[in-house]
């Protein structure tokens, strides 16, 4: 298959998903079912969920949040896209969301998922959250939150200072 064909073949796809996704919103809350499974699973499916996202309501985003914020705190090749959807919602209420889940997250958390927790804080703006995560982690019984708690606290007062970009 040459350029020309592939361009074409791209081109009929891209037709085809637009027509898809016009006859999705029609289905709203089916949709958005399917969506919380999607990223829950992973992989292709939670990519392509992730890719759908943005097409939907602020209000049908906040409904996923919880699902959202779980791709958000697993390492792993959709971490930083599902932060960015997060980020691009309102605040004020993905912080209060946040509040709520955080100390679930916290009890089960390993040393990837508080750093994620610590970032996600970070980039909404949180230092002050973060910094307050950070310090519990560091008075922390399990040596892998307490190393987290650690390092994050070096890099607040890094960031403070002016020497790290987040």
């Amino acid at each position: 298959m040459n350029g020309s064909e592939m361009w074409r073949s791209y081109l009929l796809a891209f037709s085809e998903l637009t027509n898809i996704r016009l006859v999705m919103h029609a289905h709203g809350e089916d949709v958005l079912d399917s969506i919380r499974v999607s990223l829950l699973r992973g992989g292709t499916e939670c990519s392509a969920a992730l890719a759908y996202v943005p097409s939907l309501g602020v209000e049908q985003q906040m409904e996923i949040l919880p699902q959202l914020t779980s791709v958000a705190l697993v390492v792993g090749g959709s971490t930083t896209e599902a932060r960015q959807l997060i980020v691009s919602l309102p605040n004020d209420r993905v912080r209060e969301f946040m509040l709520k889940v955080q100390p679930e997250v916290i009890q089960r958390s390993d040393y990837e998922e508080y750093a994620c927790l610590l970032e996600l804080w970070m980039a909404l703006g949180g230092e002050s959250q973060a910094r307050q995560l950070a310090e519990m982690a560091a008075a922390e019984d399990r040596e892998d939150i307490r190393d987290v708690g650690a390092l994050y606290i070096c890099k607040l007062e890094q960031m403070q200072a002016g020497d790290f970009a987040p």
